[in-house]
């Protein structure tokens, strides 16, 4: 936005699915916690989500969807008020300037009345472009690969390690096929939520992952390896506009053996081209905590970015 908005405006709820998602797909990158499907799955587990536009006499600038909290009753001077978080939002349809952006955000928490706003940007820029409002916390790592680039080329870019252990995985018998529901799904949800109890991981439940996928199968790509008639691994990548986010994975003993998690992932990048997608959100990587699954990650060929943090936004006392 060069030069920066003299009017902005915000408009609580005013669009329906379609629009949503329509707008949503003329971004160039938007994060999965700004779709439609992910704010109908937050609110299947009983919390309010709001859904802001933002527009200058007509021409559309960015969307923001808001999960909505209270805050328990008589909690200091807040009590009555509520919380709001925004994650990886807004989704700016056209590039915000940092006055832009500030007078936005300002804009978004007199909409949202009595709620105190939990920011998280979707991007990298340095804390000082926001000196207006405190960071309460660091911001995590993902890395995005591009999807534009033709197959053979993302293909060439693969960390040779990686690349080689998906000639092996393409060697064997292992077959991979798209699970559309079913015992297949089923089998790659409650795999993924006996890894999440058992390591201990605040990843998606199974109860969260099935809201997501009931909101659209097409939203929702679960591609599983099978060897010998059993399930050994299975993706979960979660579409969103022109964006898809890497969102869940397991692996067995077997399927380690195999290279199946290479196949299946290379696989949906494959798919995710076919139906249009241009980036890939290859989700949260950990360097300290989870160095493997990092390595694993980065050696796909994204590029890393490590996002400014979360800002606290006080309300607007009126």
């Amino acid at each position: 936005m060069a030069g920066g908005i003299i009017l902005m405006h915000w408009r609580l709820d005013s669009l329906d699915e379609p629009a949503w998602r329509r707008l949503l797909a003329t971004a160039e990158r938007p994060a999965l916690q700004q779709s439609w499907g992910y704010g109908v799955a937050v609110a299947g587990q009983g919390h309010a989500v709001a859904r802001a536009v933002l527009d200058d006499g007509g021409r559309c600038l960015a969307l923001a969807q808001v999960v909505r909290r209270r805050l328990p009753f008589g909690w200091g001077s807040w009590g009555g008020w509520g919380l709001g978080l925004l994650l990886r939002g807004p989704v700016w349809l056209e590039a915000p300037d940092a006055g832009s952006e500030a007078m936005a955000i300002d804009g978004l928490r007199a909409a949202l009345g009595r709620t105190l706003l939990v920011w998280q940007p979707d991007d990298d820029h340095a804390s000082e472009r926001r000196a207006g409002w405190r960071r309460v916390w660091t911001g995590p790592s993902t890395a995005w690969l591009d999807l534009t680039l033709p197959a053979a080329l993302l293909r060439s870019r693969l960390d040779a390690k990686w690349r080689n252990r998906l000639v092996q995985a393409e060697a064997t018998s292992m077959s991979a096929i798209e699970a559309v529901g079913g015992s297949d799904f089923e089998w790659l949800v409650e795999a993924n939520e006996r890894q999440r109890l058992r390591v201990g991981y605040r990843g998606p439940s199974a109860g969260f992952i099935r809201a997501l996928a009931a909101t659209g199968r097409r939203g929702m790509m679960a591609l599983i390896a099978r060897h010998e008639g059993a399930p050994v691994a299975g993706v979960l990548l979660a579409r969103h506009g022109r964006a898809a986010t890497y969102y869940a994975g397991v692996t067995t003993a077997a399927g380690r053996e195999l290279r199946a998690h290479h196949r299946l992932l290379w696989e949906g990048v494959l798919r995710l081209q076919r139906t249009g997608c241009t980036a890939l959100d290859l989700g949260g990587i950990d360097t300290v905590s989870n160095p493997g699954i990092a390595r694993f990650k980065l050696a796909l060929g994204g590029a890393p970015l490590t996002l400014a943090g979360s800002y606290l936004v006080p309300p607007r006392r009126r």
